[in-house]
């Protein structure tokens, strides 16, 4: 199962991150994104840092039952992973899953790029892929949506593992329907990310921010 966030949200804040015990220095910023859910979160998202600051990424809502993972690889199983010297790890904190990144000791992330792979396991096929940090460029801004001239959320695509014998809507795990989404609208596809970054057919579907009615629908909704 995957699903996709194409825009980052809030920019810069000036607060340290504490996370497993081990503070960056007082000089570094924690550059802090939220996503909208923790079974609608990262891939092929792209969080932009500035040089000298940290990473924090929280989520509004997730289940207590979800089991995050990260690493450095397809379908990974590590709680933190540490990348060309930039170090990655996941927290619950409240019930919410969390992921910091910083140099791992006492500094802000090096600037470079990173993929960072990760995994939410809620007990259906699986919500997995990868998501890259960019540091040292230009601070983050919210991404317009298409045909709005104000900011707001990019299309989200979402999909699952598609199950021989049942269609795509009397198979849907009933946590994709965040946000007030009616069920339905999905067609079968085809995705990389199945079968352990083999490929496979999956059950597919794109969601999109309604700005006159303040809420996400599915195309033909």
């Amino acid at each position: 199962m995957k699903v996709r966030i194409l825009a980052a949200t809030t920019a810069a804040a000036a607060a340290l991150a504490l996370i497993g015990g081990v503070a960056p220095v007082a000089q570094a910023a924690t550059q802090s994104f939220t996503l909208a859910n923790c079974a609608a979160a990262l891939d092929g998202q792209t969080f932009n840092v500035s040089s000298g600051n940290d990473l924090a990424v929280s989520f509004t809502s997730c289940s207590a039952t979800d089991t995050l993972t990260i690493g450095n690889v397809v379908d990974p199983t590590t709680t933190s992973v540490t990348i060309s010297g930039a170090y990655f790890t996941r927290s619950n904190q409240g019930g919410t899953w969390r992921i910091d990144g910083w140099d791992g000791a006492t500094g802000p992330l090096p600037d470079g790029t990173y993929t960072v792979y990760y995994v939410f396991d809620s007990g259906v096929p699986y919500l997995g892929g990868s998501f890259t940090v960019a540091v040292g460029g230009s601070s983050p801004s919210p991404s317009p949506s298409s045909g709005s001239s104000t900011p707001g959320p990019s299309p989200i695509i979402q999909q699952f593992g598609h199950t021989v014998g049942t269609t795509c809507d009397e198979a849907a795990p009933s946590e994709l329907d965040w946000a007030g989404v009616s069920s339905g609208g999905w067609g079968r596809s085809w995705a990389q990310w199945m079968n352990v970054g083999l490929g496979g057919e999956v059950c597919s579907r794109t969601l999109a921010y309604d700005a006159a009615s303040a809420r996400w629908v599915h195309e033909g909704s």
